[in-house]
């Protein structure tokens, strides 16, 4: 239980390392004041009785083997940390990237590889005793154990398989499934998943793309093999297809055959499921399936976790982040987040924020005034699906109402979970929808006001963020009625779309890449030389709500609002100051609920 009103349920016991004090599970039940129902982000959990579900990987376990060392691993091929590991987690991850056989040990680690265990290692059961982070009825290997499992991919025998040969696609062949596999891709490892997957054909394109399918490419003329010459990424001495171009290859299943097994246990009550490009929190799903729908009749802290925590780098913002109900609450199904001026006194004392989100033992948790600084001089609210939710690849739309007064900003983005491409916009930044709310702005011989809504991509190093942005004019404002602003993120593209209508697609051309758009400098290429044509945006993302104020990166030092040039310079280590002492200006503009960023509800779907 949990919270109050909510109910869960699951096949998984709880790892012993999450284990609270009962005191902090005292919320009292809503159908009965003699019960306690969990908490805020604290569960009562209950067994049922019913006899424990064995764990689906169990058919394929090996046995527990010794683990040599750290440069002498018996499976090579990857190694994932999951914070919720188990058997099942890592089986679901080795067999979406094609290995034959995964291991876990040290109750958090998953290892993929094709390396035959070897047996001479082979050791007692009991020696791979730790329990799973995920799941504490199961076992995780030990120090330097690994329980050894079959994912059940097999290799085929050559002779059983047929090199169709390289076609041109023009999007028609081997629909019925494509997966990414940017580190380990080969002929053979496509092959083998896609009979796995109960396929009649599998095709390698793109050099990390694998493709499956059911129909023959009857008709096409077969292309010259320079034609699908792009190095696989799996071993130099292969290649996996061209750009739109496929290297076909016919499975051990005979086409009239062909029955497919859905590749996902957690969607496999889902009968019709057709696989999906999109992953969430690492999984695959199905195509078309509701990730995320919230009407913000309640602020659900199962799906937003709030930050508190002074704004610093990379931006700046004047602003400090909490969950206060006077910046962060919810009315008549509607989500407010409202930016609030803090008072003379406040801001020229000290602050050390309880439950700090930000890093300890800098000034995002904790500062005292200096002669040459204030404390930031607005209270606002950030709330995000870190915790709960990151996708990659989805169609989500956000109907909101966007806020208005000088030098406000709502953030509408999406944010990369891991930073897999190094720190701050090197690793990317999506914005959905972003207005600066002065009814009149120019910086330069740009207008920027109340009536330019903007979105697109924030990516770079530090000392050359790049932006792909894009532009719509309204006649009045973006801040006088809800509008609905979405995304369609898919392997090929990124499309923004504002009531309904096309924005604009981030890519035009099919020789297209995020750097040749946004004309990054040829010496920084190398930061996103592993990724795709979207890198960075080829990763895990997670939402991002809130409303910032002033900074670095929204307002340049040439900005004019209103005939008023703009109260702070950015690089003056006194840009807060001088921004205060011109509130008697910008505070003029600031008209109660019309600051917030309302949002009505958010939609994420499966494409």
């Amino acid at each position: 239980m949990f919270v109050k009103n909510e109910c869960y349920c699951s096949h998984t016991y709880p790892s012993r390392y999450t284990r609270v004090s009962d005191s902090e599970c005292k919320v009292t039940c809503a159908g009965s004041s003699n019960s306690d129902c969990g908490g805020v982000l604290r569960v009562n959990v209950y067994s049922t009785g019913l006899p424990r579900r064995q764990a689906i990987v169990n058919k394929w376990y090996l046995g527990c083997y010794k683990d040599d060392d750290k440069n002498n691993r018996m499976f090579r091929g990857q190694h994932n940390v999951f914070e919720d590991n188990s058997p099942d987690i890592c089986h679901r991850h080795c067999l979406k990237i094609g290995y034959a056989y995964f291991g876990v040990t040290y109750y958090r680690e998953c290892f993929c590889g094709d390396e035959d265990p070897w047996a001479d290692l082979l050791l007692s059961d009991s020696e791979c005793s730790q329990e799973c982070n995920g799941d504490s009825n199961q076992k995780c290997g030990g120090s330097w154990r690994l329980s050894v499992y079959r994912t059940g991919i097999f290799d085929i025998p050559q002779n059983e398989t047929e090199n169709l040969g390289c076609f041109k696609n023009d999007g028609s062949l081997l629909t019925d499934r494509k997966i990414e596999l940017s580190w380990s891709n080969l002929p053979t490892r496509c092959t083998n998943i896609c009979d796995y997957l109960g396929y009649a054909y599998a095709g390698v394109e793109r050099a990390i793309e694998c493709r499956c399918g059911n129909r023959a490419p009857r008709g096409l003329i077969s292309q010259p093999d320079s034609q699908c010459a792009h190095t696989c990424p799996g071993f130099s001495g292969n290649k996996c297809g061209g750009t739109k171009h496929t290297r076909i290859f016919r499975t051990t299943i005979p086409e009239n055959q062909a029955i497919i097994i859905n590749p996902d246990p957690i969607t496999s009550r889902l009968g019709n499921c057709k696989a999906s490009d999109t992953t969430y929190n690492g999984k695959e799903t199905c195509k078309n399936l509701s990730l995320l729908n919230d009407d913000f009749q309640l602020l659900n802290t199962t799906i937003w976790s709030g930050t508190k925590k002074m704004a610093l780098d990379p931006d700046y913002e004047f602003v400090t982040y909490s969950t206060s109900p006077d910046v962060l609450y919810v009315k008549k199904g509607v989500l407010f987040i409202k930016p609030k001026i803090q008072t003379s006194e406040f801001i020229q004392g000290s602050l050390k924020i309880e439950n700090c989100t930000g890093r300890l033992n800098s000034e995002e948790c904790s500062k005292t005034v200096q002669s040459s600084n204030i404390l930031p001089p607005i209270a606002s609210a950030q709330i995000t699906t870190k915790n709960s939710l990151a996708f990659r690849f989805g169609r989500m739309e956000i109907r909101a109402k966007l806020p208005s007064g000088d030098w406000i900003v709502p953030e509408i983005w999406l944010t990369p979970r891991d930073f897999s491409y190094g720190p701050e916009y090197q690793s990317g930044q999506i914005r959905i929808a972003m207005v600066r709310g002065n009814s009149e702005l120019t910086c330069g011989n740009e207008k920027l006001g109340s009536r330019y809504l903007q979105a697109g991509l924030y990516f770079g190093p530090r000392n050359g963020v790049k932006k792909i942005l894009f532009t719509k004019e309204m006649p009045a404002d973006w801040q006088s009625k809800f509008h609905d602003f979405s995304i369609v993120w898919t392997i090929d593209n990124i499309s923004f779309f504002v009531d309904g209508e096309l924005l604009s697609s981030v890519f035009k051309n099919p020789t297209d890449t995020v750097r040749t758009v946004a004309q990054i400098a040829p010496n920084v290429e190398y930061l996103w030389k592993d990724g795709t044509r979207l890198a960075p945006f080829d990763k895990e993302f997670y939402l991002t709500l809130g409303v910032s104020v002033g900074g670095i990166n929204d307002f340049q030092d040439n900005c004019v609002s209103n005939g008023v040039k703009k109260p702070w310079s950015n690089t003056n280590p006194k840009a807060m100051i001088n921004f205060w002492q011109k509130r008697s200006q910008w505070g003029a503009t600031w008209k109660d609920e019309d600051t917030a960023l309302q949002i009505d509800h958010i939609r994420l779907n499966a494409i």
